[in-house]
């Protein structure tokens, strides 16, 4: 049998929770300033040989949670950071005949509050007015397989909730540079290498199942600064090659299933506002590859996304983007044994997006879009190999995108 879902508007509910505070739950109230920087520097080294090897390292300048089993979490967070947040993390050396992870995180503030069976109610406002900065750094004769993270954002909110209900007000200004670095330098490789690059200024996501979620934001990153990702990656015989850039000056994401989701409300939008430059540049170069070898860059002003599965799902969005974004991405190099090579680059100033599977038939996406972009956007993408079995490359440059659309999921 179907299962149907329906439920009342989002500017109703959100009445009624106002009007009624969550029962049994007890207000948390987090306050936190931090003044000064943060710093976490780590290098592992390999001299010789070593089956497997791991370089972590993190810098957060506030952190905070709120997590349950069970029951609902009524909270208030203040998060403000003052001081610079760097981290770097470098693995280098001889050989690492299995997995080879490097992973460095930078965040100014950091929040995440999740239950199962029960409410969230979380008040937010995060502020970070300093530099965040994540590098991560490989430099092997040998690897089995190589996987790299580089993270940075100013602020980050992660709620989840199962068989409940969302809700709250989050925002978050982000009042400095953001920024992550991959540099790479591996002779080669058995299995895989994937590098991941991201900086974001403000990011907050909300997920959960069989919950109603109504989540309701206001994101800005201040004129004059820069989110910046970028990667600077050489092989000299590489196996199944990636890199991965994505920066953001502002971004929300809600998933959700079998229950109403709505980013915004009707007659009060989720608001986001970029005033930072947005670059986002991957650079890939292999003297020889087998298997694959991509390169690709995403950059964007905005971004919002919202996804759920068998019941109505709403998007209410005010988006304004007034920085330059920028996206590039190269792949240098040849594969004698016919490897495959990409090079794709994206660059979208504002861009929305509102998705339902439709699984029970009368279920309803709905909601609007307001865009206003005054940056340039600009992709490029270059390929150059003599030898290889198939190349592809792409550049898409895009203003403002919004979609709302359902379908079956097939």
């Amino acid at each position: 049998m179907a299962r149907k879902t329906r439920h009342f508007t989002a500017t109703a509910i959100a009445a009624a929770l106002a009007a009624a505070p969550l029962a049994g739950a007890d207000p948390i109230i987090i306050d936190q300033v931090q003044l000064n920087g943060t710093l976490g520097a780590l290098i592992v080294e390999v001299p010789g040989e070593a089956d497997a090897a791991t370089a972590v390292a993190t810098a957060v300048g506030n952190t905070a949670a709120g997590l349950l089993d069970s029951g609902s979490i009524d909270a208030v967070v203040t998060q403000q950071a003052s001081g610079d947040s760097f981290a770097t993390a470098e693995l280098r050396g001889g050989t690492v005949w299995g997995p080879a992870t490097i992973a460095s995180t930078a965040y100014g503030n950091a929040a995440t509050g999740s239950t199962w069976a029960g409410d969230i109610a979380a008040d937010v406002t995060q502020t970070m007015s300093a530099d965040t900065t994540a590098l991560a750094t490989t430099r092997l004769d040998t690897a089995g397989s190589v996987t790299s993270a580089a993270t940075a954002a100013a602020n980050v909110l992660v709620t989840a909730n199962d068989y409940g209900t969302a809700s709250g007000t989050q925002t978050q200004l982000s009042e400095g540079d953001v920024s992550a670095w991959t540099n790479a330098s591996v002779l080669r490789n058995t299995q895989s290498a994937t590098w991941l690059t991201t900086a974001s200024g403000n990011n907050l996501t909300s997920a959960g199942s069989s919950a109603t979620r109504l989540v309701t934001s206001n994101q800005t990153t201040a004129d004059g600064t820069t989110v910046a990702a970028g990667a600077d990656i050489y092989m000299q015989d590489g196996n199944n090659v990636s890199s991965a850039l994505t920066a953001a000056g502002n971004s929300v994401t809600v998933t959700n299933e079998w229950g109403y989701a709505s980013l915004g409300l009707e007659g009060g939008p989720a608001e986001q506002l970029n005033g930072a430059d947005i670059e986002a540049l991957s650079a890939v170069e292999l003297d020889h590859w087998s298997g694959y070898a991509v390169s690709s860059s995403y950059g964007v002003g905005n971004s919002a996304a919202v996804s759920n599965v068998g019941a109505d799902t709403a998007m209410y969005t005010a988006q304004v983007n007034t920085g330059d974004v920028t996206s590039g991405a190269t792949l240098t190099g040849q594969s004698w044994v016919g490897g495959t090579g990409a090079a794709n680059a994206v660059a979208i100033g504002n861009a929305a997006s509102a998705f339902l599977c439709n699984l029970c038939g009368d279920s309803a996406v709905y909601g609007s879009a307001n865009q206003v972009n005054s940056g340039a956007t600009t992709a490029y993408s270059y390929v150059n190999t003599p030898v290889a079995g198939a190349i592809m490359g792409s550049a898409t440059a895009i203003g403002n995108s919004a979609t709302f659309a359902s379908g079956d999921g097939n």
